[in-house]
């Protein structure tokens, strides 16, 4: 069981350091990790057990309540759902590239972005859930590295790393909206 009052030491190093371990889980464990892992789902860190194997070591003390060991449960778990990486794309990238692509609609995706972007820190689990799930269904990759960061920033109610992410992943989205659309328009020009 998760608990004590002691800090949490969950560094930018702590971030690599754990995203690194689930990009390099090799074949003979993978399977099983990802299961383990995917078992916290929707859960609070601590509500499943079989992560905690996996998690651990990257917790120095914990105080499960703590927007930094939220994060490291909650990346690791949807990690274990859609493990693909992709280095240098954000949620807001990734979402644009699945409608582009077709896999995903344009209202129902803007809409659940929108959501995310407009919830409260206890919240986002929530709503990153099903961001994730998009991501997953369009077969798009994220970069875990800059995931985590971002969901830490996310998780820490009144962080300007939470806000700084919250703007970076609309403009990521509607900004390749708005390019899609210009080069669309200077297609049509040159016809």
């Amino acid at each position: 069981s998760l608990g004590g009052n002691e800090e949490v030491d969950m560094s930018s190093e702590g971030n690599r350091d754990l995203v690194s371990d689930l990009l390099s889980l090799d074949d003979k464990r993978r399977r099983a990790a990802l299961a383990s892992l995917r078992t916290g789902l929707g859960k609070a860190p601590g509500e499943a057990p079989r992560m905690l194997p996996y998690m651990a070591k990257h917790l120095v003390a914990s105080d499960p309540g703590a927007p930094a060991v939220r994060a490291a449960f909650l990346v690791a778990s949807l990690y274990a759902m859609h493990p693909d990486h992709a280095k240098g794309v954000s949620v807001g990238k990734a979402l644009r590239r699945g409608v582009r692509s077709g896999k995903l609609g344009e209202d129902g995706t803007a809409a659940r972005l929108v959501a995310m972007i407009d919830a409260h820190p206890d919240d986002i689990q929530h709503h990153v859930e099903g961001l994730m799930r998009l991501c997953e269904t369009s077969k798009e990759g994220i970069d875990w590295y800059w995931f985590h960061r971002d969901i830490r920033g996310l998780m820490a109610e009144g962080s300007s790393d939470g806000e700084r992410t919250r703007l970076a992943w609309a403009r990521d989205y509607w900004r390749e909206s708005r390019e899609e659309t210009d080069d669309s328009t200077q297609q049509g020009e040159i016809e």
